[in-house]
């Protein structure tokens, strides 16, 4: 490529401005200053920057020629013609391997003079390595030839460029608990770096670590740093109301755990607690409520020493009288020491009869607490007590002691059954599989049965809905399955039986077919497994009474497998199985 492009310049060159060669001969020179310069920049790395070539002419130029170079690492990528003074002009360039440098021409056919007589000339785009450090750069001009026309060359001169590449400086951000930044990195000495602290929900921008307040933060970079953002938590109410009016007010940061105000007690009532309390405080204003509801107290009315009934009553309401029967033989000398309103705590009111010991009394018979029987005795005549009931799956405690003789009162007797538990017995195939203590009348949980291959288990026969009062025997079995031999002949199914597993596998008789003659079946299993059983068996044509006239005979398998040699057919007969064989050429049934 490089050698093409070095022909088409030369032929440009011999092409235009004969002039040039008159200048390597000793040609007039136009005595006009005329300078080609570099214009210096500064740039920043890893970028394309555009850098021009211009020229100053006090001559009228019409056409010219020069080298430019830049350091190891720059690129250069396009050259081209500024459009502000080409005037028809061309711009031909041949740039070296690596593109550090190039052989710049510019002319026009005819002759025609440049535009003006200061500004750019040629534009240049160069590539600017990431890795370099910081300093000057040279950009330099070489073999300047510039053309006044077909005859005369100017008087020349140029200057050379920089590109300044300045020191980077890092810019970190950092930031504390209650929100983020953004902004930071690598900025070129004293350029503007903006960071922005953005608080989380609940916080606020407190202030940068080297005291500014400003959020966007703008400053100039001259050193590398390390600048941190604070952010407080924000402040909101916390109201605290009780049965509709304040009780207490604070200010609470945000995320703050609460601290609930103690409440004073009030007699006769009980303090519900606040409702509505966050975890922590959130990033709004909050409202905790709280009453107080009225207490309940006890009033328990014992009536001859027994306690005869009891109710709960609200602090300071009006205490009822329970109405009491009339009790044969007895007079009710009302209730003692009746508050007018209920105090702040339980209380006992007391209440009697008066005895009148002509009259007879009750023997009370409890059983679980229901009234069982009653019989009624005079007084100071023994208590003898009645047999004790009997209830099927139960126990009876026996009665409570009593008086000797019959009291002045009315006499309890209490008794209570206990459930009994009884046996249960899973017996598995005539085996026990598990036994179990149930209570009766209980819902008996039955036992699960682990997988048995070939059978499925029948589930437990005989389970009552309820646990009977007497020990009992509940069976299972294993059923075994019913799995499918498969007989096929000449890849058709000619019969299938469903047989159980483990059981005796009788095959069936070989089929029959006229002209051909069966080769008998594949391999059976004496007891059927736990699966399906596909038997083979197939015809071969029946070619096999050709006589066999030697007493001597080579045995071969259908396959073509020499099975015996050179031995008599009689012995061959005595050491083969039943099937077809090959015997002396001829295929031999074998019985």
């Amino acid at each position: 490529m490089e050698t093409i492009m070095r022909q088409i310049f030369n032929n440009i060159q011999k092409k235009i401005c004969l002039s040039l060669m008159l200048f390597v001969c000793g040609s007039l020179l136009q005595a006009q200053n005329n300078v080609l310069k570099i214009e210096s920049d500064t740039v920043s790395r890893d970028t394309d920057i555009s850098l021009s070539v211009s020229l100053e002419n006090e001559s009228e130029i019409s056409g010219g020629q020069f080298s430019v170079s830049v350091p190891d690492g720059f690129v250069i990528k396009t050259i081209t013609l500024s459009d502000e003074r080409k005037n028809g002009h061309t711009l031909d360039y041949r740039l070296n391997s690596n593109s550090t440098s190039a052989m710049v021409m510019f002319y026009s056919q005819p002759t025609a003079t440049i535009k003006g007589n200061s500004g750019s000339i040629v534009d240049l785009v160069i590539t600017v390595p990431k890795e370099l450090s910081a300093g000057d750069y040279p950009i330099l001009l070489s073999e300047v030839k510039l053309a006044v026309n077909a005859t005369t060359v100017a008087k020349s001169s140029f200057e050379n460029g920089y590109l300044t590449i300045e020191e980077m400086f890092d810019v970190k951000v950092e930031t504390s608990v209650g929100g983020t930044v953004t902004g930071g990195g690598s900025y070129e000495m004293n350029s503007v770096a903006e960071i922005v602290a953005i608080p989380d929900e609940g916080y606020h921008f407190e202030q940068w670590s080297d005291g500014s307040k400003d959020n966007p933060y703008r400053f100039q970079v001259t050193e590398s740093t390390v600048i941190r953002a604070s952010f407080l938590p924000n402040e909101y109410k916390l109201e605290f109301i009780i049965d509709g009016e304040v009780y207490q007010t604070a200010s609470v940061s945000y995320g703050s755990s609460l601290v609930l105000p103690e409440v004073a007690e009030r007699e006769g009532y009980t303090f519900s607690g606040w409702s509505g309390v966050p975890e922590t405080m959130p990033a709004k204003d909050v409202t905790v409520t709280g009453s107080f509801s009225v207490n309940y107290y006890t009033v328990e009315y014992y009536l001859d020493g027994e306690l005869f009934s009891s109710e709960k009553v609200a602090f300071g309401s009006v205490i009822p009288t329970p109405e009491v029967p009339s009790k044969e033989g007895y007079n009710f000398d009302g209730w003692q020491n009746v508050p007018s309103t209920m105090p702040a705590k339980d209380i006992v009111i007391n209440g009697s009869y008066s005895i009148n010991k002509d009259m007879k009394y009750n023997v009370i018979y409890m059983v679980d607490g229901v009234e069982y029987k009653r019989e009624s005795v005079s007084y100071q005549d023994p208590i003898v007590l009645i047999a004790e009931p009997e209830k099927e799956g139960y126990t009876f405690s026996g009665w409570s002691e009593v008086p000797e003789l019959m009291p002045l009162k009315d006499v309890t007797v209490i008794g209570t059954f206990a459930v009994n538990e009884y046996q249960v017995i899973y017996v598995l195939d005539g085996e026990v599989y598990q036994t179990a203590s149930v209570a009766y009348g209980s819902t008996l949980v039955l036992p699960e049965v682990a997988e048995r291959e070939g059978y499925t288990f029948s589930g437990w026969s005989g389970v009552p809905e309820t646990m009977p009062a007497e020990d009992i025997v509940i069976d299972g079995t294993y059923i075994a399955n019913m799995y499918q031999l498969i007989y096929i002949v000449d890849g058709e199914n000619y019969e299938i039986q469903n047989i159980s597993y483990g059981e005796t596998i009788i095959p069936i008789a070989a089929p029959t077919k006229e002209g051909y003659i069966f080769s008998g079946w594949s391999a059976i299993p004496e007891t059927m497994p736990a699966e399906v059983v596909v038997v083979i068996g197939s015809f071969v044509v029946d070619n096999v009474s050709l006589p066999i006239t030697e007493s001597v005979v080579n045995v071969y398998s259908i396959d073509g497998k020499l099975l015996l040699n050179n031995v008599h057919l009689e012995d061959a007969k005595k050491n083969l199985q039943r099937g077809i064989y090959i015997i002396n050429g001829s295929k031999i049934l074998i019985e």
